[in-house]
């Protein structure tokens, strides 16, 4: 007969998967009072029922809600990540950073920051979870392009071997600057979202630099052992 005791025991796996339900409904509670709370700002901003003296605090409290809420996603697609299994099927690379700077582009022309992109003149075949890549490179390219000035330069360069695709986005001027919290939630993200699809990730703050491996579908791999580099474009210039 089962020991009432035991049966009240419940494995580690179960526990976390409950947490994190819990985790998840929390945050979705969180975010919906705080996002009613920043259109009613945005509304005062646009309004101008705010005496100029005050304008200062309100668009802190903007700042601030628009962080509180970036973070609060975040951790919520960490929890994704953690608690859902990733995708493992083939997907052009190439096409996945064409989507990426093509969505970025009007933003980060209007900061002023320059992105010099390697764009493979091929297909770049690798196995894996496209939509979590996706994700990845996003964040990792709105990183360097919020601690950059107008006229710095992002530069980003693919290269394929024998078995992975290697992407890096190196910034090439900026020095000494400092990831926010949310950028270094970000980069969690952005590194759990590589390493759940047995993909591989690092970063380097100073100067800013994220590395992203994909292993290639095996009847892409070329031939030879030499790397072959990606045709060079300029972009967004």
């Amino acid at each position: 007969m089962p020991n009432p005791a035991t049966e009240e025991i419940r494995s580690s796996g179960a526990l976390s998967q409950d947490l994190g339900r819990e985790l998840a409904n929390g945050f979705h509670a969180m975010a919906q009072p705080l996002t009613i709370l920043r259109g009613a700002l945005g509304a005062l901003a646009l309004t101008g029922a705010v005496a100029p003296a005050s304008q200062r605090y309100l668009e802190m409290s903007s700042l601030q809600i628009d962080r509180l809420c970036g973070m609060l996603s975040t951790l919520q697609g960490l929890l994704d990540t953690a608690q859902c299994e990733a995708d493992s099927s083939a997907f052009d690379l190439a096409a996945v950073i064409s989507l990426v700077l093509d969505d970025l582009e009007p933003a980060l022309r209007k900061s002023g920051v320059q992105i010099q992109a390697s764009s493979p003149d091929q297909p770049v075949p690798v196995i894996g979870d496209a939509g979590r890549s996706e994700m990845a490179l996003r964040a990792c390219l709105q990183i360097a392009a919020s601690i950059s000035s107008p006229g710095d330069k992002v530069d980003i360069k693919c290269r394929v071997d024998d078995a992975f695709a290697h992407l890096t986005m190196a910034h090439e001027r900026m020095r000494g600057a400092e990831l926010s919290s949310l950028d270094r939630l970000s980069l969690a993200l952005a590194e759990a979202n590589l390493r759940s699809q047995q993909g591989f990730f690092a970063c380097i703050q100073d100067p800013f630099q994220s590395s992203l491996r994909f292993p290639l579908q095996s009847s892409s791999a070329p031939t030879s052992g030499a790397s072959q580099p990606c045709s060079s474009v300029c972009m967004l210039h």
